[in-house]
């Protein structure tokens, strides 16, 4: 993910940001491949589900 989002990754100053937002893109990467998966289009086709969500938990924040 860094080599594909370096120009902006390298842009954020602060460590933990950058890390936050490597976090964010990794996310919504592992989406983007869970919806090129020929079960999951061939279910939105005939169903229009399922409906997918990317989630990022911070255990200090909750």
């Amino acid at each position: 993910m860094y080599r594909l989002h370096s120009k902006e990754l390298d842009a954020i100053a602060d460590e933990t940001t950058r890390y936050e937002r490597l976090i964010e893109l990794n996310v919504a990467e592992q989406v983007n491949h869970l919806a090129e998966l020929s079960f999951v289009q061939r279910s939105w086709k005939r169903n229009g589900i399922p409906m997918l969500h990317g989630w990022i938990y911070i255990i200090h924040t909750g």
